[in-house]
Formats: C-alpha cells, sequence, structure tokens
C-alpha cells in the first residue's frame, strides 16, 4: 500500500483495529491529534478521511467506509485481516491442524513482530499486548503438552519459535528452561540461562527472575 500520508495510513489501522465498531469523530481526533488544536485537528482528519475514501476507492473499495451521525466505520465484511485469523487460530488450541508444529511455525511467520509493528501506534499498545500474551500462552500449553507426550524435542523447538519473536519473554524462558531440567541437560539449561541473564543485562540492566536461577542452581547439584 502506498499512503498519502502517515496519518491516512493511520486513520484506517485505528478503523480496522475497531473492527467494525463505529466510532465518533471527536474520539478519533482525540486519539490521532491530541497534542493539535482543535481546529486544526478537525481540519486533518478531514483531509485524512478524504485522502482514505480515495485511495480505498481506487483499490476497488468505494463503500468501505461508513460516515454516519458523526461516526465512522469499516465495513469488515468486505476485508479479512491477519488478526482475524490468528484469533481464529488461537481459540482452536487442541485441534490437530491448529496445534502441529508446522502450523506454530507458519503462524510464527505470519505473526511476525507482532501487532501493527512496522508502525509504533500508542492507541494500539493495549491489543499489542493482549495478543503477545495470547501468544505465548499457546506456545507454552502446546510445548507443555509436547514433553508430556514423551516429544521433548519438539517441545523445545516450540519454545524457540515463541522465542524467535520475543527472546525475553519470561514465560518462554521460564518454560524452556523448565524442559531443559526435565531432559536433564545441564548444558543446554546454563548455556541458555546465561544467554538470557547477558542479554537481559545488556537491554534493561536487571537480573534475571530469583526463580530461574535457583532452577538452575538446583538442576547442577543433581
Amino acid at each position: 500500500m502506498k499512503w498519502r500520508t502517515n496519518k491516512t495510513e493511520e486513520l484506517f489501522a485505528f478503523l480496522v483495529d475497531r473492527g467494525g465498531a463505529e466510532t465518533r469523530k471527536e474520539t478519533i481526533i482525540d486519539l490521532l491529534w491530541e497534542h493539535m488544536d482543535e481546529k486544526r485537528a478537525s481540519a486533518n482528519f478531514s483531509t485524512c478521511l478524504y485522502n482514505l475514501k480515495k485511495t480505498l476507492a481506487g483499490l476497488g473499495f468505494p463503500r468501505i467506509l461508513m460516515y454516519n451521525g458523526g461516526t465512522l466505520r469499516v465495513d469488515m465484511n468486505q476485508i479479512s485481516t491477519d488478526v482475524q485469523e490468528f484469533e481464529r487460530w488461537a481459540a482452536a488450541p487442541d485441534r490437530p491442524e491448529a496445534s502441529s508444529l508446522q502450523a506454530f511455525r507458519e503462524m510464527v511467520a505470519r505473526f511476525g513482530e507482532g501487532y501493527m509493528a512496522e508502525n509504533y501506534f500508542a492507541w494500539a499498545e493495549s491489543r499489542r499486548r493482549q495478543l503477545d500474551e495470547i501468544f505465548v500462552k499457546r506456545i507454552v500449553r502446546a510445548a507443555a503438552r509436547e514433553a508430556e507426550n514423551g516429544k521433548k524435542a519438539e517441545a523445545a523447538e516450540l519454545l524457540k519459535l515463541g522465542l524467535r519473536k520475543d527472546p525475553l519473554d519470561q514465560d518462554l524462558n521460564m518454560a524452556l528452561l523448565e524442559l531443559y531440567a526435565q531432559m536433564q541437560d545441564k548444558v543446554a539449561a546454563v548455556k541458555h540461562y546465561e544467554a538470557y541473564k547477558n542479554r537481559l543485562d545488556e537491554e534493561y540492566g536487571i537480573e534475571p527472575d530469583g526463580n530461574m536461577r535457583k532452577l538452575v542452581e538446583r538442576l547442577l547439584q543433581t
């Protein structure tokens, strides 16, 4: 997509994020032009809306935007999104076609860096965290199931897939350490813990959770 302006793109992203729900013009202005005075913000909104309608019409969607009585929405019946696909996948955690290792590989590739990662929109932060949390829970749950079935190598690969997206996620790192402990793989556990510890220190200047350290210490004592 080539957008006329960044705000035109953000306006469409916001409307899609709302999932077809009607949103008042004033609410949109307050969120997207919060640091601008009311008159200029309203003028910018009108310009962006015009540009958005023109762009979407040029793509074959002349009636996808519904502007009525001061509210605006996008007709989601005309489009589909990768987020909808992700949520359908996450809602069926135990279906074979949704819980296979290949399914996770495909979903990690599609999920990429996370929700609207290419453009940071402050209003999307809550949704981004929510989807990240769902993603991590699915990975951890599937890995636990594989480990229970004696497929520890597959469980480890699942957790590593999750860590490719977020190397510092505490739940994923803890789950992988616990898996190494079950496998009695002291070398892998120590190597992973030290790498996580160093990266956490470099990024945030903090130490790993104390339970992680104790887990590694107990493993080394066995």
